[in-house]
């Protein structure tokens, strides 16, 4: 018998699965991930890589030991650590300090997750592990689809299909902050359409004095709330409800926002209506409010202090002085 790596299904010595149709011998683009047929913890055989994002790469696997599929989250964070081909190593791009605290944060996070795995708006973790220099964690396999894998087939949503997708994401909001959990995250790549209906988030963020020294990279983009470009980090609502507008603005125009990083240097950030859609001016006005920047008058002031810090910098190379920020 043979086990398709792309769909975990067994079936008989033939070039092509029957159940999904890949092709026995399974190749796939090199972009750092580990090979399929790899085991990881003398259990889980890895199979194809499902996406891979700025945290890392996300693999379905079997589960050799309660013979099942599941999913397999391994932590290669964008700038901060990458793999040499043909090897399963991952090599830290930071202090090796560091990197192991940043590792320990993974698996609290995960550990976190475990906790809450009977929370309907999360995708459950079983369970966690360090291997090949790097930590991972084990998620129920669950049917469905990414947004991000949805708005490839259909860009922009229709307005209607657009709302009802966000009324939901809405709504599964509400339960996670009522858990007290800040997802922070929030993108197309994260919010996850089950078959039966249901939203679940994938990849919440967490913040830390580690993270907070590499610029929280692996967190930030054009989904990302002004908040991670503070001084300082505080995890706060409206962090989630500026990913949510934004996520909205994606799917009812076709086109990701512009980025906090780049509203701060002044980019302008067109209005829903500036793309020539129709939608109503009650859901563009929700949108746009979302996507304001709630704590603006914080941000002028770590302005003014990365002005400081440059004025600083400047009068030290006259003087010869090398000051470390």
């Amino acid at each position: 018998m043979t086990k398709c790596m792309s769909c975990m299904q067994d079936y008989e010595d033939q070039k092509y699965c029957p159940f999904c149709g890949a092709e026995r011998n399974l190749t796939v683009e090199d972009v750092g991930q580990i090979p399929v047929e790899t085991i990881l913890n003398r259990r889980f055989i890895i199979g194809e890589m499902i996406s891979f994002d700025r945290i890392g790469y996300t693999y379905l696997a079997w589960d050799a030991l309660l013979e099942r599929k599941v999913v397999i989250k391994e932590w290669v964070p964008y700038k901060i650590a990458d793999r040499e081909s043909g090897s399963l190593q991952v090599r830290a791009d930071v202090s090796e300090e560091l990197w192991e605290t940043l590792n320990l944060q993974f698996l609290e996070q995960a550990q976190m997750l475990h906790k809450f795995q009977n929370l309907p708006v999360l995708v459950p973790v079983y369970t966690f592990f360090r291997e090949n220099n790097t930590s991972y964690y084990v998620m129920e396999f669950v049917k469905g689809q990414t947004l991000r894998q949805n708005i490839q087939r259909e860009n922009p949503l229709m307005p209607d299909v657009a709302k009802e997708i966000m009324d939901r994401v809405s709504e599964a909001l509400e339960v996670l902050h009522k858990n007290g959990i800040i997802h922070g995250n929030l993108s197309p790549d994260n919010i996850f359409l089950c078959r039966t209906g249901q939203i679940k988030f994938l990849n919440p963020a967490w913040y830390s004095a580690e993270l907070q020294s590499q610029g929280y990279v692996i967190f930030q983009g054009k989904y990302a709330p002004f908040d991670y470009y503070r001084s300082v980090v505080r995890p706060n609502q409206k962090m989630d409800f500026y990913g949510e507008s934004a996520v909205y603005y994606r799917l009812v125009t076709g086109c990701p926002p512009v980025s906090a990083l780049a509203r701060i240097r002044k980019v302008k950030l067109p209005a829903v209506s500036e793309y020539g859609l129709k939608v109503s001016a009650q859901t563009e006005k929700k949108i746009m409010q979302g996507l304001q920047d709630a704590g603006k008058k914080d941000r002028g002031i770590l302005k003014f202090f990365q002005a400081l810090s440059g004025i600083l910098a400047a009068t030290a190379v006259v003087l010869g002085v090398m000051i470390v920020t």
